[in-house]
């Protein structure tokens, strides 16, 4: 279990949308993995269109965000990172990006929370092989 100081102390449990589980993530992240900013990259899957509307799935079953950084064992070169909130399932295109993404030595890792995408990040850095 990570603790976040104060920060873990203004987390309500409530159920939260996607949205919010992304920005409290990249809060964490800046917070907590602060020296890997520059390797976060975040996904747009949306477009201002007009007058505040967008247009959506411009790049279906993409994840939303890329963390650009090979892992500690170098067994993978990158890790995507793919919110859902309130037990929300992966899309039939989510489910074929993430195939395609492991198949060429990427990580993919499916998260309900922003501590557990902190959590799965801390793994992914420091693995170590093991002979």
């Amino acid at each position: 279990m990570i603790t976040f100081g104060k920060l873990e102390k203004k987390m309500i449990k409530v159920k939260k949308n996607e949205k919010q589980i992304i920005k409290e993530f990249v809060v964490l992240f800046n917070y907590k993995l602060g020296k890997y900013t520059n390797h976060l990259i975040r996904i747009e899957n949306s477009v201002a269109i007009f007058n505040g509307t967008y247009r959506h799935g411009l790049l279906k079953g993409v994840s939303d965000f890329l963390f650009d950084y090979p892992s500690g064992d170098c067994h993978y070169r990158n890790l995507w990172i793919e919110f859902k909130a309130n037990k929300n399932k992966q899309t039939k295109e989510q489910l074929v990006f993430q195939r395609n993404r492991e198949a060429i030595s990427s990580k993919y890792i499916l998260v309900y929370t922003a501590e557990q995408a902190i959590q799965e990040i801390y793994e992914y850095i420091n693995s170590r092989i093991i002979s």
